[in-house]
């Protein structure tokens, strides 16, 4: 289920940003997609038995020089630079009992908290 929540996440996204009017700005557009595509990730699992349809999803919008990055859930993106890493985002994780669980992925709650970062040129 995971799996086919991420994909058609990324699918979703794409046609659905795409669609978004010219006269929004990125940080509207992509919050509006993400936030229909997690209501529709979230009212999908309550009609399965066995596993969820949750998904971590970190996208990145180029708009001219600018980069506007969205992320949500426990994966990590990075910038390369030369031979220098920098983090630009931090997974959501809960410890319990030694194990590490997704915290605020896509589909997991009702309601998602999206991360989002302006990075300049």
């Amino acid at each position: 289920m995971a799996k086919q929540a991420g994909d058609l996440s990324v699918r979703g996204f794409l046609a659905d940003y795409f669609s978004t009017p010219d006269h929004w700005d990125v940080k509207t557009s992509a919050t509006r997609v993400l936030r229909a595509l997690n209501s529709w990730c979230y009212s999908q699992s309550q009609h399965v038995k066995e596993g969820s349809f949750v998904s971590s999803m970190s996208a990145m919008v180029f708009r001219g020089r600018e980069a506007h990055l969205f992320h949500m859930g426990d994966t990590l993106v990075f910038r390369l630079r030369g031979a220098e890493f920098e983090q630009l985002s931090r997974d959501h994780v809960t410890d319990l009992g030694g194990y590490r669980y997704p915290s605020r992925a896509l589909g997991m709650d009702g309601s998602v908290d999206i991360d989002y970062t302006h990075i300049p040129p």
